[in-house]
């Protein structure tokens, strides 16, 4: 059996050290860390599928840009992709064409219903009437912008870790 240099039970005791050494300061820092590393890295993934300006195009209201953050709990960090539903259709597509009306008058709020074709709606804007949409190719982002966190967020918590190490290692 190969010796080491360290029992378990000196080791097991260092780790209780260094768990008691790390402060809610440090574990804030370490989990800032990865999260601000996944927002770069899912925003890196968008700039490289869809251009610099991360947006989609061909919506009614115009250019839709995508984004990230993250939420921090304790040691859990949570990425928001926002917003959601285009970042699903930045990487899957969509397979289906058709007509997109808008509610109005008594159907506004209920589902199944569906407006008369070529019925306007009025807005601030002036009147509204269908929009069409077609199939469109998926991009594959989402994916590519989930394996980039997986693999920053890591990277960017052990500096962060081996920073703190350093510390108290010179107290």
């Amino acid at each position: 059996m190969a010796d080491f240099g360290l029992e378990s039970a000196a080791l097991s005791a260092y780790v209780r050290k260094l768990e008691s050494t790390i402060s809610d300061d440090a574990r804030s820092r370490i989990t800032m860390a990865a999260g601000i590393a996944t927002r770069k890295a899912a925003v890196s993934a968008v700039e490289d599928k869809l251009g610099p300006d991360r947006a989609m195009s061909n919506f009614r209201s115009g250019r839709v840009k995508l984004g990230a953050g993250f939420d921090v709990d304790g040691w859990t960090v949570k990425v928001n992709h926002r917003p959601k539903g285009v970042w699903l259709l930045a990487d899957a597509g969509r397979k289906r064409s058709g007509i997109a009306y808008p509610r109005t008058g008594a159907n506004r709020g209920r589902k199944g219903k569906i407006t008369t074709p070529g019925r306007a709606v009025l807005t601030p804007y002036g009147p509204r009437a269908s929009h069409r949409f077609g199939p469109s190719r998926g991009t594959g982002v989402f994916e590519m912008a989930a394996a980039r966190e997986r693999e920053e967020a890591p990277k960017a918590a052990w500096r962060v870790v081996q920073g703190e190490f350093a510390r108290i290692i010179r107290r």
